[in-house]
């Protein structure tokens, strides 16, 4: 929100791109785009191979037979990324992360969150928080980005106002510096094609500014349009609970490439 008691700042419009942009809510979007490999992502070719020939299934059928046992194409994606296969497994049959996704969709219900991708970008220059709905490209970004790092606070419209102010914790999946000038917090869905577009976005944005802006990514998994996104976002939390952050986001990325790709 606007800090009203920062009368140094200068107030400027905030560039009117609300009605470009694209989001999954509840209902069915009308349009259903498909966007090609993010060229930003860069993962290893034999996940991507692995990725294009198993497509996420809504369950854990076995899709392909390896060392004897039959895994999952969630379960192959964290075998060639390191993951013992058998820890993975218990932990996804345990739903030991089932917790950790409501945990963060429960945190979107106070800003008032309906769809994804939605962001808060938080400034603290001015200790304003600006809510963006939908796949803004990447120049409309920037023009907010830069608004705040030149110390400037936005006139907001109602949508783009949180109705809460977001904090960031300790237990955040985050790259970049939790102390930037700028902190992108996303609600996101892998399953959902908007969302696809927008990761590559923001990968883009922490080329373009690097220790400057930092990205927190939460779950928002839309169950009533992607019925596998919430077992993918479990599985991604397992990921991370079994290795580490940086394991957690290439995992992440691997699923936004695969899904993008048989969008």
């Amino acid at each position: 929100m606007e800090n009203e008691q920062n009368i140094h700042n200068e107030v400027v419009t905030t560039p009117n791109v609300v009605e470009q942009t694209m989001h999954d809510t509840t209902v069915t979007p009308k349009t259903n785009p498909g966007f090609g490999i993010p060229q930003a992502i860069v993962t290893a070719a034999v996940i991507i191979g692995l990725a294009l020939v198993f497509v996420f299934a809504p369950n854990k059928t076995a899709s392909k037979p390896l060392n004897n046992k039959s895994y999952s194409a969630l379960e192959m994606f964290a075998v060639n990324m390191g993951i013992n296969a058998d820890k993975f497994e218990a932990c996804m049959e345990s739903g030991e992360t089932t917790q950790t996704v409501k945990d963060h969709s429960e945190l979107a219900k106070p800003l008032g969150v309906e769809g994804t991708p939605t962001s808060i970008i938080m400034v603290s220059g001015t200790n304003q928080q600006i809510q963006i709905v939908g796949a803004l490209p990447l120049e409309s970004i920037k023009q907010v980005i830069d608004a705040g790092l030149d110390g400037k606070t936005l006139t907001l419209t109602e949508e783009q106002k949180p109705k809460a102010q977001t904090t960031i914790l300790a237990s955040d999946h985050i790259i970049g510096n939790p102390n930037a000038p700028i902190v992108i917090v996303e609600y996101s869905d892998s399953d959902c094609p908007y969302c696809q577009r927008f990761h590559n976005t923001m990968h883009q944005v922490k080329d373009a500014y690097g220790d400057k802006v930092a990205w927190v990514y939460r779950h928002y998994p839309l169950d009533g349009l992607h019925p596998k996104a919430r077992m993918e976002a479990e599985a991604s939390e397992c990921v991370a609970k079994l290795s580490d952050d940086a394991t957690f986001w290439k995992y992440l990325d691997a699923m936004f490439t695969i899904n993008s790709s048989a969008s």
